[in-house]
């Protein structure tokens, strides 16, 4: 796994935007930009910007909640690689290795050098012949 900027927040839990909170980001966005309806606005004023701060609102909230559903997801995918890499782990199986065992005995059952060497001491070869 290859190092990146954004591995420093990894411990930090994505939590999405609430409604409340993009509303209010859209307000502040609205104030910034001058397109706030003033105190003295009428309603025909307000219902077309509050439609817009819904709409907005609501947009953010299905795209945040799709980014934690996605980052979810591949948490949950990266918890089964570990796991998987984990299991996967397991020393005590040796390949066989012919530097350093007899060749006869790479068939002979045993999960490192030192059982299927034993293994091979005990074989009985008349008895395998038949």
């Amino acid at each position: 796994m290859s190092y990146s900027p954004d591995d420093e927040d990894e411990d930090e839990e994505f939590v999405p935007i609430t409604f409340e909170e993009a509303a209010d980001e859209f307000t502040e966005m609205s104030e910034e930009a001058g397109t706030l309806p003033g105190p003295e606005a009428d309603g025909d004023e307000w219902i077309p910007w509050q439609t817009e701060q819904m709409e907005y609102a609501s947009e953010a909230v299905e795209i945040e909640e799709g980014m934690a559903a996605e980052e979810a997801r591949w948490d949950d995918i990266e918890r089964q690689e570990a796991y998987e890499n984990s299991n996967n782990d397991d020393s005590s199986e040796e390949g066989f290795n012919p530097d350093e065992e007899n060749r006869e005995a790479e068939d002979m059952p045993g999960d490192n050098a030192d059982e299927r060497s034993e293994a091979h001491d005990n074989w009985d070869g008349d008895a395998a012949d038949g």
